[in-house]
């Protein structure tokens, strides 16, 4: 419980609310009581709730707007014979008119409380059986929502971690997009705005297809459609395999985007049943630097590949692809062979529950904010050889180490990150941030010696390193009861790695890359636009 201070009629008292943490145990709305479940009670006047089972077992709960009570009937609630003094009702001044009531149910107790802090009250009941249905009287409307609950992580889950940590792994073969889309622009003499259609092409999916996974998730479970995503990946990693045409490759960088628009959907939600309770946050931030493993050792297989540094079966700078692929497999395999307790799924989100939210002005530009850092991302990614290529006339291969310097910063960022939130306010890191990379994008603009462009890409790579994390934080906590609709909208906001390589591509071959560092300037000016919208708490 949060406890505060509120005034009534020139008194004082202590508010009693659930705590914040209470949001993050809410799961699915559901038709009728469950054994143990939150009611939230939107209240327009006099209102009775009754709790039932088939027994006739019931409490009955009463608002007096006039008289500002709320009584608890417990008298016919279930087993009352063990005191004389317990079967009766049970009165609490509500301090003014109430708008809304959260009341938790478990097993034997009920608590009901005013969201405002004005009213709490704790009752002990012992029904034979669970109460499953609620009649609502007078001017109110109640939503149940089922309560989830945080266990002690199983033997079976423990041997999980390691085929989730390679599923990790697995989703950074989508960065691999950066380097590659480069040695194909120069394979087939592609122009930029060709060329970036590769990297355009795998963040498209992320618009088609985030929502919909939430839907297979709830039919096929958290773990196969994990599985689904590996089988689609290893495919995309298989073709190229067969050559280097320009339609090949488009299919295959489809195919990857696909396979990792499934796997960022649903690999997260895997991770949660796996690992429970405090230790989940710090899974997820180690899991991402797993994938950041994948992220920047790319550049450096291809390169290895490209100067045959490595035995590469005639593929060259394509042998990236089957060294990915078989740890894919190796992946799928693991995740097949080992058992996972998943949770009942949740109900998932339509598209038109998404959209709609696009009305609310965070919402809106939250979405906005995730498009740009992920444009940036990619651009970076894409960019940052080809800045190299231009003004210092290097040739790919050696080019191609401004790609994992611009990942091993993000890497940095995102495991320092999570300390310096702690110890600073999340809008000041945020600006932080923000100006690391507008000096990037001054640096990469204008810069010409190849320590400037160096740093630059640091900066860019550690600035743009928690961006995703604090923006996708203030949509979720702008309304915790649509969490999983605005989760499924923020994950679609992906889809700015998809537009902006190919403003960038057009850009570059007009301006050359200056131009392309242009567009991803616009991207970071907006970011300063946000930080209105950061909470300035730890």
């Amino acid at each position: 419980r949060d406890f505060g201070l509120f005034e009534y009629n020139g008194e004082t008292y202590c508010s009693v609310s659930p705590a914040k943490e209470m949001d993050a145990v809410r799961g699915q709305r559901v038709s009728s009581p469950t054994e143990t479940c939150e009611i939230v009670v939107q209240l327009k006047g006099d209102a009775q709730l009754t709790l039932r089972n088939a027994k006739g077992e019931r409490v009955v709960i009463t608002y007096d707007a006039a008289e500002q009570t709320i009584d608890f009937d417990r008298r016919r609630s279930g087993d009352v014979s063990f005191s004389e003094a317990f079967p009766c009702i049970v009165t609490s001044p509500t301090y003014g008119q109430i708008k809304t009531l959260r009341i938790f149910v478990d097993r034997s107790s009920i608590e009901i409380f005013d969201a405002d802090g004005k009213m709490a009250m704790t009752n002990l009941v012992f029904p034979s059986d669970p109460y499953n249905r609620l009649v609502v009287k007078g001017k109110a409307k109640a939503t149940v929502y089922k309560l989830k609950f945080c266990f002690l992580m199983s033997k079976t889950n423990k041997l999980a971690i390691v085929p989730v940590m390679l599923c990790f792994f697995a989703m950074g073969f989508v960065d691999l997009v950066g380097i590659a889309s480069n040695y194909v622009k120069e394979d087939l003499a592609l122009s930029d705005s060709t060329a970036n259609m590769l990297p355009s092409l795998v963040f498209f999916w992320f618009l088609i297809f985030s929502v919909p996974t939430g839907m297979l998730m709830n039919k096929i479970g958290r773990k196969n459609t994990v599985l689904v995503s590996l089988v689609v990946t290893v495919v995309s990693l298989l073709l190229p395999l067969f050559g280097e045409s320009f339609p090949l490759m488009l299919v295959s960088f489809s195919l990857l985007g696909i396979g990792n628009a499934l796997m960022q959907t649903s690999l997260n939600p895997l991770v949660s049943s796996v690992i429970k309770g405090g230790n989940l946050a710090s899974t997820l931030t180690f899991g991402q630097f797993v994938k950041a493993i994948a992220s920047f050792m790319a550049p450096y297989i291809a390169m290895w590949g490209a100067m045959a540094a490595m035995p590469t079966f005639g593929l060259g700078w394509r042998v990236l692809f089957p060294v990915y692929m078989i740890i894919g497999i190796a992946a799928s395999i693991l995740l097949l062979s080992t058992p996972i307790e998943e949770e009942p799924a949740d109900k998932a989100s339509s598209v038109l529950d998404c959209v709609k939210l696009l009305s609310r002005p965070v919402v809106l530009l939250s979405f906005l904010g995730i498009m740009c850092h992920v444009g940036i991302d990619v651009g970076t990614n894409t960019t940052a050889p080809k800045i190299l290529m231009e003004r210092h006339e290097m040739t790919l291969n050696d080019a191609a180490f401004a790609t994992s310097l611009y990942f091993i910063f993000r890497t940095i960022g995102c495991l320092t990150g999570s300390f310096f939130l702690r110890v600073m306010s999340n809008r000041l890191f945020f600006v932080i941030s923000v100006v690391m990379m507008a000096l990037a994008m001054l640096g990469l603009g204008f810069g010409t010696s190849k320590m400037v462009l160096y740093v630059s890409i640091a900066l860019v790579g550690y600035g743009n390193s928690n961006i995703f994390s604090l923006v996708f934080t203030q949509a979720l906590l702008s309304d915790t009861t649509r969490q999983n609709e605005i989760s499924g909208l923020m994950i679609m906001g992906l889809f700015g790695g998809t537009v902006f390589p190919l403003f960038m591509g057009f850009a570059s071959d007009a301006m050359g890359q200056v131009g392309a560092v242009a567009v991803m300037a616009i991207g970071v000016i907006y970011l300063f636009s946000y930080i209105s919208r950061i909470k300035t708490s730890k």
